[in-house]
């Protein structure tokens, strides 16, 4: 069947935050706060971490001076005049608001004093390179990370892997993960990163491998019940067999998303978006809190090509996976948030996960 409902919405170009509109409201004695926006904010987030100020993250809504501020506020707590400086121009460049606040009394919330607010770290980037990877997975990482959001990364080969990890807070491994490039050695020094508190991303098919076959974490798959009514196999033409291998197929989806919008994936999101996926190859729902992105139980492709026996399989499925690993994550994306630049609102969570998950 053919999804009846095309989504035109996602397809609009995105070039960040208006710098006409980036300002300051109201000069700080203690600290200025940023509400979370997606692209504009992650760029605003590494300009002020690269500009040597501490980011706090707000995790829980707060209320302060009759302004609410949702989980995934930014706090950046003022240490002299170079603070000031730092967001004044960082708002400018990144068209992004800051407001100011004199006061660590919350009237809502934790006070802005409490350790409540975990501190951001100015993560340091690996990507798995293109010799254990997808080159099209690889490289539309390569082009979000450094041509459209000008976030530097290290490509490491398999090899790397083997060896220590400890330069970086954050591995990326693009879809298309070949199964020589997670042996047993590199597996347990991932392992070990990941338990010391790295975050590990997966994209595509390469979370498949990494969620269950290599066992980084153990995470099911969505399985699929034979039905007893189907006939033993039989001698097929080769018209038949591609027409069946057709009906098979998921040539590329549009997806339905629903998002738990209290998980740090899900912060500045609505509670629905849409997302690509190339497979029928899903998570199974735990219900543990670790579902964090989950398809509709009945119709999840709004757009595309589907057999309604694939559109089954799919139903209900876990989109987005976060689990936690010691003090580290480990997050796995089903399908590619990343692919050809197509779905904005994926790329976002993507960001979410690069950036505010380091500590």
């Amino acid at each position: 069947m053919v999804a009846p409902n095309p989504v035109n919405t996602i397809l609009i170009p995105f070039s960040g935050g208006n710098p006409e509109a980036g300002r300051v409201e109201e000069r700080g004695r203690l600290a200025y706060l940023h509400r979370w926006t997606g692209l504009p904010s992650a760029k605003a987030l590494r300009a002020l971490q690269e500009a040597g100020e501490s980011v706090d993250l707000v995790t829980q809504p707060i209320e302060i001076q009759g302004e609410s501020y949702p989980a995934g506020t930014l706090i950046v707590r003022v240490d002299g005049e170079e603070t000031h400086e730092a967001v004044l121009k960082t708002a400018q460049a990144t068209g992004t608001l800051f407001r100011g606040t004199s006061s660590g009394w919350t009237d809502i919330g934790p006070d802005l004093g409490s350790d409540q607010f975990p501190e951001l770290a100015h993560a340091k980037i690996a990507v798995l390179g293109p010799d254990a990877v997808s080159s099209g997975s690889y490289g539309a990482v390569w082009s979000f990370l450094e041509q459209e959001m000008g976030i530097p990364f290290t490509a490491i080969s398999a090899s790397g892997l083997r060896r220590s990890l400890d330069d970086f807070d954050v591995l990326v491994i693009p879809g298309g993960m070949r199964s020589s490039a997670m042996g047993e050695e590199t597996l347990s020094s991932v392992k070990s990163w990941v338990r010391s508190g790295g975050v590990c991303i997966a994209l595509g098919s390469s979370s498949f491998r990494i969620g269950g076959k290599a066992g980084l974490i153990s995470r099911s798959t969505k399985e699929t019940q034979r039905d007893p009514k189907e006939k033993e196999p039989k001698r097929k033409s080769r018209s038949e067999i591609r027409e069946e291998r057709r009906h098979q197929q998921v040539p590329g989806n549009i997806v339905s998303i629903d998002l738990d919008t209290e998980h740090p994936l899900s912060f500045g999101m609505p509670e629905k978006i849409h997302g690509m996926i190339s497979s029928t190859s899903i998570f199974k729902l735990e219900g543990d809190g670790s579902d964090v992105g989950v398809l509709p139980g009945t119709s999840p492709v709004v757009s595309g090509y589907i057999s309604d026996e694939n559109q089954t399989k799919l139903s209900g499925g876990v989109w987005l996976v976060a689990e936690s690993s010691g003090r580290g994550q480990v997050i796995l994306f089903a399908g590619d948030p990343l692919f050809r630049s197509f779905c904005r609102q994926t790329s976002e969570v993507f960001l979410n996960a690069l950036l505010l998950f380091a500590r």
